[in-house]
C-alpha cells in the first residue's frame, strides 16, 4: 500500500492561499462592536462549512418572516457570511481549484458569494433607508435565500464531495486543521 504524501507548508500556502484576506477578516471583525462568536462545530472542514449552511439558510429564513428582528438578524447573518466566506475563499476554493482540478467551480462559487456580499450590503442599505420592514427589504432577503440554497446545493452536492475525495485523509486533516485554526480567531 503507497503511504499518503504530506504536503509542505510552502505548497499548502499556495493551495490554501489564507495569509493576506485571512488577517484583513480578523481585523475588521476584531473591530466590530457587534462581533458575536462564530462556533466551530464539525468534525472536519466539510461539517464545519455545512453547520454554517445550515445557520446561515436559519438567519435568512429569519430575515423574510420575522420584521420585527430584521436589523439584528442581519448584523449575524452579516457577521457569519463574512467568517463563512473567508473560510472557503481561503482555504476551500483553492483546494477546489487546485487539488481536485476544478477551477471552473472554484471560480463560480467565489463569484456566486462575492454577489451574496453585495446583495447583504444592498440589505443593509435598503433597512437603513427605507426601513427594515419595507416590501423591498422582504423581496431582496428572499432572492438572497434562493441564490444561497443553490450556491449551498452545489457545494454540498457536487464540490465538496469531489475535494472530499481528492484530499484523502491526511489532507482532509490538514485543511480540518488549518480551518479551525483560522476559525478560532473568531470564537
Amino acid at each position: 500500500m503507497q503511504q499518503e504524501r504530506r504536503l509542505s507548508r510552502k505548497q499548502l500556502g499556495g493551495i490554501f492561499a489564507g495569509g493576506v484576506i485571512a488577517a484583513t477578516t480578523t481585523s475588521v471583525l476584531a473591530a466590530s462592536p457587534m462581533m458575536t462568536a462564530i462556533p466551530v462545530i464539525g468534525d472536519d472542514a466539510f461539517e464545519i462549512l455545512e453547520h454554517d449552511h445550515r445557520r446561515i439558510k436559519t438567519y435568512l429564513e429569519r430575515l423574510i418572516n420575522d420584521s420585527a428582528t430584521r436589523r439584528d438578524t442581519l448584523m449575524n447573518l452579516s457577521t457569519l457570511f463574512t467568517v463563512h466566506n473567508a473560510t472557503e475563499e481561503n482555504y476551500v476554493y483553492p483546494a477546489v481549484a487546485n487539488i481536485a482540478h476544478l477551477p471552473n467551480d472554484a471560480a463560480e462559487l467565489f463569484h456566486q458569494q462575492d454577489e451574496a456580499k453585495s446583495v447583504v450590503w444592498s440589505l443593509h442599505h435598503i433597512g437603513r433607508t427605507q426601513g427594515y420592514d419595507s416590501q423591498a427589504f422582504t423581496e431582496m432577503a428572499t432572492t438572497l435565500l434562493h441564490a444561497a440554497l443553490k450556491h449551498v446545493h452545489l457545494e454540498e452536492s457536487r464540490d465538496f464531495p469531489r475535494l472530499r475525495a481528492a484530499l484523502g485523509p491526511v489532507h482532509l486533516a490538514e485543511l480540518t486543521h488549518e480551518v479551525r485554526q483560522f476559525r478560532s480567531r473568531f470564537s
